[in-house]
């Protein structure tokens, strides 16, 4: 399926690129501390950071947790604007089936508000595995996304998770992929 170029405005797209480099220097280390005193609700942590600053960055105002078709997307947004966002958070705490399922859910709330462009975006809290997603476009491309019927899905990934070590000392790289397989199995299954 082919997206014009203006389906997905650039500024959006360093908007999430300065949230993952805001986050990953400079935040990740408190992200974290608060996240270990509420692990039952770290997710709606990582999502109430990233809200605050869409708004701050953005201007976007933005709702969580709406009531739409399918279930409540993370967050909402600008959605009779110029420049609407739908968009769907996880933690990635090593399970790619997980991550695949935010895919199709935050295809799903496309679909819900009419629109061909969402968001998935993944906080890394895993030590040991760096996701990689093995998406449908240029390797090169940031984010990467998957086309699916009728919606762009794009993948942004954050390192959430402090590191253990410098990275001279790290041991050899592990990484776990997200592919078009995971995702198709995701949507393929009830």
């Amino acid at each position: 399926m082919a997206h014009r170029a203006s389906a997905v405005p650039q500024q959006r797209l360093l908007t999430l690129r300065r949230y993952v480099y805001l986050t990953e220097r400079f935040n990740r280390v408190a992200l974290n501390a608060q996240f270990l005193e509420r692990t039952a609700t770290g997710e709606e942590l990582y999502n109430d950071d990233l809200q605050k600053f869409l708004f701050q960055d953005a201007h976007y105002v933005t709702h969580a947790k709406p009531r739409s078709t399918t279930g409540e997307p993370d967050l909402v947004g600008e959605l009779d604007g110029e420049d609407p966002i739908v968009l769907d958070s996880k933690l990635y705490n090593g399970s790619v089936a997980y991550v695949a399922k935010g895919v199709r859910q935050v295809f799903e709330y496309a679909h819900d508000y009419g629109k061909n462009v969402a968001y998935l975006v993944v906080f890394n809290r895993t030590p040991e595995r760096t996701l990689v997603v093995k998406s449908d476009g240029p390797t090169e491309s940031w984010p990467p996304y998957f086309e699916l019927p009728g919606v762009r899905v794009y993948v942004v990934v954050v390192r959430a998770l402090p590191p253990a070590t410098t990275a001279s000392k790290m041991g050899p790289l592990k990484t776990a992929a997200l592919t078009r397989g995971d995702v198709q199995k995701a949507l393929d299954e009830d």
